[in-house]
């Protein structure tokens, strides 16, 4: 019987790499090191170099303009460039913009306040003012948007501005009511002189008409509604003050000849 034999395939003999082991590897990693340190000394020379020319490369750029705009009723351009004079003894590219920023918001009133530089010397700076609404218990401001801010040195604020004062952790409080009570009243051409705020959270207004309305703490708005019932019905009587601190009706004290009259109710 006959035995097939598996037949070799014809031509060279193939030849198998020989393993080259970690002699490759190992000339590449001795290679590279022998440039590192060639090259190091050379980017360490480079770098102490620059290090040591570029300030008196930045400082050929000093920056030689301020310039401010915005809406300001308190503040004016030439006053806020003196709280960043010394902007003008810094560089146009090392110049700190988060600290001038931060600078300009700590001033009194100042709310808001972009920067950007301008090539090749010049700083560009945006302001706003808040907008108060009135004076909290005669040190600080309170805003439009409810915010209470430092009020700045000699303050003018005899242009109409209501004056609140109580308890600073009733601040929240007071103005949501200084606030109703502002709109309540412009129904009667009336306007709100003063908001006082007890510890105990009861409320006294002094109006213009030279009323002082007592208020307690509780059904706020429907005692302002028989607030302006009575203006109306009272408009030309001389009221001088008028306690809503009831269920229904009111006390009033009137102002005569012989002094102050008390009526129980109205």
């Amino acid at each position: 019987m006959a035995i097939n034999k598996r037949k070799r395939p014809r031509g060279a003999t193939p030849i198998k790499p020989a393993r080259q082991g970690l002699k490759p590897l190992l000339k590449k990693v001795q290679q590279y090191w022998r440039w590192y340190y060639l090259s190091f000394p050379i980017v360490m020379m480079l770098v102490l170099g620059t290090a040591h020319y570029l300030p008196q490369y930045l400082n050929q750029w000093p920056i030689q303009e301020i310039e401010i705009s915005g809406e300001f009723n308190h503040w004016n351009e030439e006053q806020l460039s003196q709280h960043i004079h010394w902007l003008k003894s810094e560089s146009f590219f090392s110049v700190d913009l988060v600290k001038v920023q931060q600078e300009l918001l700590a001033l009194p009133l100042i709310e808001q306040v972009a920067i950007k530089k301008s090539w090749p010397s010049k700083i560009q700076i945006y302001a706003n003012e808040a907008i108060p609404v009135a004076i909290w218990n005669q040190s600080n401001i309170l805003t439009a948007e409810g915010a209470v801010m430092a009020m700045p040195n000699n303050y003018q604020y005899s242009n109409g501005l209501a004056l609140i004062s109580g308890p600073n952790e009733l601040v929240t409080t007071a103005t949501r009511l200084f606030r109703a009570s502002q709109l309540n009243l412009q129904t009667n051409n009336i306007e709100l002189l003063a908001l006082t705020m007890s510890d105990a959270g009861s409320v006294e207004l002094q109006l213009s008409n030279q009323w002082t309305v007592a208020l307690g703490q509780q059904e706020f708005q429907q005692r302002m509604a028989r607030l302006g019932h009575l203006i109306s019905t009272f408009r030309e009587q001389p009221v001088d003050k008028i306690d809503l601190r009831y269920g229904k009706g009111a006390a009033i004290q009137w102002l005569t000849n012989e002094g102050v009259q008390n009526e129980p109710n109205a």
